[in-house]
């Protein structure tokens, strides 16, 4: 038995769930929007997740035997048939992800394919590099066109697509008006970005950390996102990310930074 809930509900905050928080902070963030599906188990041993248009992420307790997983991906992949929601992919532990990938996609004619490994980091002390040129800023107006360029290479670098730097001035404009978008300035020019994305009770989490491709290796990422992690230190949270598990780079500097491996997300798309 599916059951809808609230941003507030009491599954989110007991301990099954809270063992994997770090992994699964993106549930907060979808349970934040106006425009949310989020269902649970009675009993509280099943989180989903969605809003209108994207893939969801599923979770269930660790304790749950694998026949019991089983039975409710299915239910769940059932009832989400039924009432018509469209599930563009998931995310979720590897095996659960790969579960409901399985169960899923065959209800509504659909493949699936595994688009992305993340691993999931949180600090719980930041060791800030030393020796890196240049100092940090909150981003200003004046940044908005260096951040969409940062945007734009991104999108190419990360998914191959080919987007136009005009296309992405208002999303930038929405991270630097957001005051959460730090920038990394060496003699003058903007080298990297790091954003503080969304907070929950316990943890904030960064993302958009980028620095631009002249720019590599002098340690300007691991600045800005170090940094960016002790201001969230300094206002009582703890700070967490996402990283692409095949960017090796990106994984190293944060370790280096402090970071811990706190679980693996699985992300399948679905077509």
């Amino acid at each position: 038995m599916l059951e809808r809930f609230e941003c507030d509900d009491s599954v989110l905050n007991k301990g099954s769930f809270l063992a994997d928080e770090v992994a699964y902070n993106i549930i907060y963030r979808i349970c934040d929007s106006e425009t949310k599906l989020c269902w649970k188990t009675a009993d509280d041993t099943m989180i989903f997740a969605q809003t209108p248009g994207n893939g969801g992420w599923l979770w269930m307790a660790s304790e749950l035997p694998c026949s019991v997983r089983e039975r409710i991906a299915r239910n769940l992949a059932g009832q989400l048939y039924r009432e018509g929601i469209e599930v563009t992919g998931i995310s979720a532990s590897p095996e659960l992800a790969g579960l409901f990938a399985r169960v899923y996609p065959p209800l509504t004619g659909q493949s699936q394919r595994l688009h992305m490994k993340l691993e999931a980091y949180r600090c719980p002390v930041v060791r800030q590099p030393s020796g890196i040129a240049g100092t940090i800023r909150k981003a200003k107006e004046e940044d908005i066109k260096t951040v969409a360029g940062f945007i734009a290479a991104f999108t190419h670098e990360a998914y191959g697509q080919q987007v136009e730097v005009a296309s992405q001035i208002p999303a930038a404009a929405e991270m630097v008006e957001s005051g959460e978008l730090y920038v990394w300035v060496e003699a003058e020019r903007v080298v990297s970005m790091a954003a503080i994305a969304h907070r929950t009770a316990r943890h904030a989490r960064i993302n958009a950390v980028y620095t631009a491709l002249d720019a590599r290796n002098r340690g300007f990422a691991s600045a800005v996102a170090a940094k960016v992690s002790a201001i969230i230190v300094e206002g009582g949270l703890e700070p967490m990310l996402y990283a692409d598990v095949q960017n090796s780079a990106a994984n190293k500097a944060y370790r280096n930074i402090g970071y811990i491996p706190s679980g693996q997300i699985s992300e399948y798309r679905f077509s």
